[in-house]
Formats: structure tokens, sequence, C-alpha cells
């Protein structure tokens, strides 16, 4: 939701005149059916309606808080005009009939993100500017180079945030303001430009790697790509890919604000997760017709602390997808994809202490695999449920490219860097485990998908 406001959407927001201080409620929903009973709880609420506009100021703008036990994080809501989401089932026609059409607020999502995520937790915000109403010819250094004052002002935004890593801060770039919207903001005036509104805070963790290689937005180059001697060589690197053609943002967050009434724990697909979003923002339908076969399994390798989320997740995501109510069943459907859910069961073993499966097991399962492949038409789309199922390929990974845990482990779905560090640590022995019982039979895959 970091995404520029236009001009007037910021100056309607920040123009809003300001109210007596309001009340804070707490608002247990009940049955549903309160919506549609005459009961004391509908005429309760109505009389408390009632309030605003007479007895106290009519609100010019509601925050409603909900808390959801399937998150990591919080999210709001950023659609001009959200759907009423019947959330519940069983109940009368008349019920599901009932619609709330009120009106959104994107332009106050975005500023409440941007407090809540980063100025919301800073303690202290700085605004840095370059002062240019000195002609350019009579400062040192901008004679040759007109914009060399701008740069001086990118490294010691640098230098600032090397000293704040060194003290133990975090330090966040605000890029929610369009630069005259944030010179307008602070009063700046001509001839003096801003270069971004930095967050000085605390932070709760430090990420294992960069943010950039964390999100899969870049990664480090090497520096024989960087650094070159004497002359640019006529074989150099080749030219960074363009990012011209990204979605619109409002098409990205639309996007995604429809993926958030699924059921799927957050970020569960990965990389996949935006790819998705970025895809449905650019408009482009896929294929019409295939299978997409899913398949979950538990796993006890998830009591062992190296997930966000507890094991029975894993029977509620296939209960969903069984209903038709997972995120994975609902695009395919809307694809043309038929849908086969397979529950494999569960490992018998943690990895760590014992094997995952017996041969026997093993055998069963690829048989089956290859009965449902064969039963497929057209298009075939494969899919996992499995809480710790990461952990389970980081330690196959690991065997099978004799590579260490450090190469292959990586976060999974809500995990932080002290979770990836007891996931590694797992990885690292069930390895020593399963070479100690098995040694050279682990060169036979089927043994070695039984062990790990």
């Amino acid at each position: 939701m970091n995404t520029p406001l236009p001009s007037s959407e910021l100056t309607n927001f920040l123009s809003l005149p300001k109210t007596p201080r309001m009340p804070v409620m707490f608002l247990g929903h009940g049955s549903p059916m309160n919506a549609i009973d005459d009961n004391e709880f509908r005429r309760s609420w109505q009389a408390l309606g009632h309030e605003f506009g007479t007895a106290r100021p009519k609100p010019q703008l509601i925050l409603c808080v909900s808390a959801h036990w399937l998150t990591q994080g919080s999210w709001l809501t950023a659609m001009p005009h959200p759907k009423t989401i019947h959330d519940f089932g069983g109940f009368p026609k008349e019920l599901f009939a009932q619609q709330y059409p009120a009106p959104g607020a994107p332009e106050a999502a975005r500023e409440i993100s941007a407090a809540v995520s980063q100025a919301g937790q800073a303690p202290l915000g700085l605004v840095v500017c370059c002062d240019r109403r000195a002609e350019a010819a009579g400062v040192l250094g901008r004679a040759t180079f007109a914009d060399s004052d701008m740069w001086s002002c990118a490294c010691a935004i640098q230098n600032l945030w090397l000293a704040a890593r060194a003290e133990g801060l975090g330090l966040g770039w605000v890029t929610l303001f369009q630069p005259a919207d944030l010179a307008e903001l602070v009063g700046l005036p001509d001839g003096v430009e801003s270069l971004g509104w930095l967050c000085l805070g605390w932070p709760d963790e430090r990420p294992p790697e960069p943010g950039l290689e964390r999100w899969g937005w870049s990664h480090r180059l090497p520096l024989t790509n960087v650094v070159m001697h004497d002359r640019w060589p006529a074989e150099g690197p080749v030219a960074p890919v363009s990012r011209l053609r990204a979605p619109a943002s409002d098409a990205v967050v639309a996007a995604r604000d429809s993926n958030d009434t699924l059921l799927t724990p957050l970020g569960s697909l990965g990389l996949l997760d935006r790819a998705v979003d970025r895809i449905v923002g650019l408009g482009y339908g896929g294929e019409t017709s295939g299978t997409l076969v899913l398949v979950g399994g538990d796993h006890p390798v998830a009591d062992l602390g190296v997930s966000a989320f507890g094991r029975s997740v894993t029977a509620d995501v296939i209960a969903a997808a069984l209903a038709g109510e997972a995120v994975g069943v609902v695009a395919a459907r809307a694809a043309g994809l038929q849908v086969r859910v397979i529950d494999a069961g569960s490992s018998s073993g943690d990895l760590l202490h014992d094997d995952a499966l017996s041969l026997d097991d093993v055998h069963r399962l690829i048989d089956e695999g290859r009965r449902t492949g064969a039963a497929a038409h057209g298009l075939v789309a494969l899919g996992e449920v499995g809480i710790g199922n990461t952990t389970v390929a980081s330690a196959l990974a690991a065997m099978l490219l004799d590579t260490t845990a450090d190469v292959v482990v990586g976060l999974g779905s809500g995990s932080d860097s002290a979770m990836m560090a007891r996931k590694r640590q797992v990885v690292i022995e069930a390895c020593a485990r399963a070479t100690s019982v098995h040694g050279d039979q682990l060169k036979d895959p089927l043994v070695l998908l039984a062990s790990l």
C-alpha cells in the first residue's frame, strides 16, 4: 500500500477538519442473525448509531480493527467500494441478502498503513532536503556535474543509514509521498528539493538477509559484474532488466484485496503470491482446461518449531480445499480446471529422530501419483499442502545437491529469523541422522524419500 498518492487525494485526507475526541468501541459480533432479528442487541446498536450526528459529532472516517487467527502482521482494506462478505453458512437467505455499501477510503488506508508500518513504530522522522537555490556554476563541484549536490545528499543518507545500523537502530525510507506533496507538507520553498522521508527507530528483529533478496526483488551481484578496470569492456555486463511494464499499483492492491477473502496461510505461495498479484493486475488470462492435483500431508516435523503455523492448519486447509474454499481451488476452478484433492495422510517420523516414511509407504504414494497422472486430462497443475514442507524440501535438497543447510534453507510462511535458525538446525541434524542410519543407501532416491 505504499503507493504515491495523487495530490488531490492527499489534500482531501489531510485537510479533514479536526473533531472532538471520539469514543473507541469494542463490538462483539455475536450471532449474524442480529442483523435481521428484532431483539435487544439490534435495538442497542441502532440507538448507538443514532447518537452520532445528534448527541455526538458525526464521524468523518471510521477505522474498524478486526483480529484474525490466520494472519501475520497488519493489513488494511484499501478498496474504494468494499464488497459485503457473508462469512458464515447455514443461515436464512434473508441474511445473505443484507448489504452494507459503506464506501472505503483508499487515501486514508494508505496514510494509516504508512503510519502503522513505519512512522508509527519510529519515534523520529527525518525529511532530507537539498537546497539548490544557488546557481550550479557558483557551487563547488556542480559546474561540471550539475546534480552533484543531490548525489552528496544521497551519500549523506547512506552514511546516516550505516551509522544507525552500527548503533542498533533501524532506518526506513518512506515512499508514500510524491516529492511535490512532501514539499507542500513541510513547506519547502522553491529551489529546495526533498530526497525522502526517513523513519528512525528500534527494529523488532534483524532480518537474516537484505530485504531485496528476502522478498525476491533483487539479489547481490558479484563484484566482477560491477567493477571494471581501465575501460568499459566490449563484452561488459548486460543491461539491467527493465521494470517499465509493471502493473499499476492500484490493480495489484485490488488483486491482493480479492485474494484476502480466500482461505490460505499468509505468504504460503512465497514468490508466487506476488507473481499472481502482478499477473492478475496486468489483466492476463491463462489456460482454460486441465486438472489441479492438490496433495496434502501432515508432518510431525512441524512440532519442532520450524513453522509459524501449527500442524492442525494442514487439516484446515485440506478441509477448505474439499469444500471449494481454498485459494488454489478457487483459482483453478475460475481458470476452468478440474480439481482433485488427495489427502496423503501423515508421516510417521519427524526427520530428526525417525525416518519420515517406510519404504512401503513411499511405493504406495508413488503408485497413487502415477494413477492420478494417468487419469488427468490436459494441463496438470501440481499443488501441495503441508505445514513444515519447506523443511522437508530443504533436507532433501541438501542431500541431493551435497550442500549445506545454509544454502538451501529459506523463510517459510510467516517465519522470522529465530524460526529460520531452528529450521536450519533441524535440517543439519536430520541429514546427519539419515547419513548415520542409511549410509550409501541414500543414493537410492526411494530410500532418501523415506528417510527425509
